[in-house]
């Protein structure tokens, strides 16, 4: 694991047992002919709910890659803060892209309960328009 691992405060430390966390792994295929390995884990804390994303200890990683967190992103409930990760710039990545559309869409489905899930149900390219 990383060292941002050491940084997070003692108001994100786990509210009830450390079993209560919630561990999903992610295979992801990103169209390019790869598919991708994630764990994303999702903690209560005492202020609010905590999720990392990790690189998987899968073989497609490197060995230096292997379970290193990507992202601590804390729900608070009025919102979402960047916990000891400073991800957005005002340029990202392709591959910074994907990892966030993963990561995001993870949250989304998790957090909806099958409710308020944001689906896109359709989509058109519009190359001309009827006034």
């Amino acid at each position: 694991m990383g060292k941002k691992n050491k940084e997070i405060e003692y108001s994100l430390m786990p509210a009830n047992s450390i079993d209560d966390v919630r561990i999903f792994h992610v295979l992801a295929d990103s169209g390019d002919g790869y598919q991708h390995d994630y764990t994303i884990k999702a903690l209560e804390v005492e202020s609010g709910t905590l999720y990392s994303m990790q690189y998987s200890d899968h073989i497609t990683w490197s060995s230096e890659l292997r379970n290193v967190n990507i992202f601590h992103l804390l729900n608070t409930g009025d919102g979402y803060e960047w916990i000891n990760t400073k991800p957005m710039r005002s340029t990202v990545q392709y591959d910074e892209f994907y990892l966030y559309s993963v990561f995001f869409r993870l949250i989304q489905d998790v957090e909806s309960h099958d409710r308020f899930s944001t689906k896109i149900l359709e989509i058109k390219e519009l190359t001309k328009f009827n006034y």
